[in-house]
Order: structure tokens, then sequence, then C-alpha cells
């Protein structure tokens, strides 16, 4: 990323590459005086985060991290008709989330790799310890609460751990919000 400073035709990189190397390459970015969209989860720590927000804004760049699932067709139509007062007030987000089912295409796209490479499960290069989907991807789901109107309190956030998983009927990934 050295080079990236004189390469006057780019004016923002996208960071997807696992968290452990958000901080350092967003930092690099932003002092090479380009914007950063970095991947969610933003970092693996608040300290990794604050470093990366200060960087960007001593650089006076912008820093946004990516939330994909705000533009799911399904939260897309949610989110409108609780705009157009179709919905009353949100008062509790619940999400279930069932393990990802992986068709014979996307296991050829990621070569046979899914979505569970090594560093998701590394407690140091996650940033998730013993609990990888409450790290990697539970953002997701309080980004989809926040989306809904929802910035309360957490009330339950159960989860289950493999084995269980996926034949669990526990309703072990969930996650409630409730407004306050």
């Amino acid at each position: 990323m050295g080079g990236l400073r004189h390469i006057q035709t780019v004016d923002a990189v996208d960071i997807i590459v696992p968290p452990f190397l958000h901080k350092e390459l967003t930092i690099k970015a932003a002092e090479a005086g380009k914007h950063v969209y970095v991947e969610k989860p933003m970092a693996r720590s608040l300290g990794e985060c604050r470093s990366m927000i200060r960087a960007s804004a001593d650089a006076g760049k912008r820093l946004m991290v990516g939330e994909s699932y705000f533009f799911s067709g399904p939260h897309v139509l949610a989110r409108k008709l609780i705009d157009e007062g179709e919905i009353g007030t949100v008062q509790q987000v619940r999400i279930n989330k069932a393990p990802w089912v992986f068709t014979p295409e996307e296991d050829e796209r990621l070569d046979g790799g899914g979505h569970d490479p090594p560093w998701r499960f590394d407690p140091v290069l996650s940033g998730g310890g013993d609990y990888p989907f409450m790290f990697d991807h539970a953002c997701h789901l309080f980004a989809t609460a926040r989306l809904f109107g929802m910035y309360g309190i957490v009330h339950c956030v159960p989860v289950c751990l493999p084995p269980c998983l996926p034949t669990c009927v526990c309703d072990c990934s969930r996650l409630w919000m409730t407004s306050t």
C-alpha cells in the first residue's frame, strides 16, 4: 500500500481482508489520502476501531464500515414500510439465523472452502474468541435492528456452539433488542 499515495486516480479503497488486518491497512490508506470502506467486523477491538477512526479523521478522509444487510430486499422493504407509517413503532426485533446452506455453485465459487476459513476461529486473528459467530456475523443482526429503528438495550443474545449446529432446534442464534 506504500505506492497508493502516488496513485492519483484512486480516491477510495475497499478493505476486504480478515479483521486482524483491518486496522493496519485502514491507517495506511488514510495516511495515503484515501477514503476507506472496510468490511465488517470493523476491527478486533474498540481500541483498533478508535485508531482507524482517528487516522481517517486526521487525514480528513471518510471511513465507512460495510453493512450489506442494509441493502437486502426484505430489509429495504421493511424500512420503507416503517418510514411510510405502514408499520407502527417498532417495539422489538427478534432475529433467528440458521447456519449457512451451501449450494453446489456456492461451494464451487469458494473452492470448497465454505464461509469458515481458519482465521474465523482463531481468537487472536478474528477477535471473536470462543464466539466467532457473534463477532463475525452478529454485527449484521445488530445493524439490521438499528436499521429498523432499534437503539435500545440488548436484552437477550443466546448462542449455541457446535456440535449442536446444524441440527439444533433450540432457537440458539437469536438476537432480541427492545426499545427503551
